[in-house]
């Protein structure tokens, strides 16, 4: 008897002191300057001064890849005057545990300069598209800076079972449509329409939207494929960039200027 009470007393403690424990590995309890990451730090790229050539660092899959990852930051950091941010591609994580996210951050929160990110297929599964949200905010986002209205768009179609709404093509037709005629288009997700893992129903319809926007649609972003690649989607005249994952040490410094942009490898 005297153990059973035992048990029930330990038990009670445990239960009022549940805040002093991780009790769940999707526990998602982010501090304040760990939530709407992407939203606070869109507000500092939009205080960056004007620029003729715009320099984005691109970065895709982290997931366990800490120390490279660390690599890339105090790399980054020692020639930082020559970007005005980074953007990462997706699979921030690996299994989308909240606490994968909050260690990227950190990590990627040393940077010198702003960065964003898009959610990857290894962002979503189980808490992982809830844990996301909360930490750095919407999964399709976007905003203009220096002309370029960018982009972020969730394209895990496999994740959600091909269900038919991921991507989200009526939001993205609505960003193209009601953007001002004068701006430049990129596009950042974490795969693109030829990948297996992207709703087939919907590949068609997604191209005709970016088709739609002509001459201003610079370019498209993916990671997921861990390497560089580069590519135009078929049937349409848009081209796209993949960027390789954090273990191979290297990331893509991109630049875009009034009448084209490049794509540069960057070793670490």
């Amino acid at each position: 008897m005297r153990l059973h009470y035992l048990f029930y007393a330990v038990f009670s403690i445990l239960i009022t002191a549940c805040d002093l424990f991780e009790y769940s590995a999707h526990q998602i309890t982010p501090d304040h300057d760990e939530k709407d990451v992407n939203l606070r730090n869109i507000d500092k790229i939009l205080s960056l001064p004007s620029s003729d050539t715009l320099k984005i660092a691109f970065i895709s899959d982290s997931q366990r890849f800490y120390d490279e990852t660390e690599s890339f930051v105090h790399h980054f950091n020692s020639v930082s005057e020559d970007f005005d941010f980074v953007i990462h591609g997706g699979d921030i994580s690996d299994f989308g545990l909240a606490e994968e996210f909050l260690w990227i951050n950190d990590i990627l929160s040393k940077l010198d300069v702003p960065y964003l990110t898009v959610i990857g297929n290894h962002d979503v599964p189980v808490y992982g598209h809830r844990a996301y949200r909360k930490i750095f905010g919407p999964d399709n986002y976007s905003f203009t800076w220096n002309n370029h209205h960018f982009i972020f768009l969730n394209t895990n179609s496999l994740e959600y079972g091909f269900n038919g709404l991921i991507p989200d093509l009526e939001w993205l037709q609505k960003q193209i449509s009601e953007r001002q005629p004068s701006e430049k288009i990129i596009l950042i997700s974490h795969m693109g329409p030829e990948s297996g893992e992207f709703d087939p129903k919907l590949a068609a319809g997604y191209r005709s939207i970016l088709n739609s926007a002509g001459d201003n649609f610079l370019f498209a972003l993916h990671g997921h494929s861990h390497e560089f690649k580069k590519g135009i989607y078929p049937k349409t005249n848009i081209p796209y960039w993949i960027t390789t994952s954090m273990d191979d040490r290297a990331f893509t410094k991109i630049r875009i200027w009034e009448d084209g942009f490049d794509f540069k490898i960057i070793e670490f």
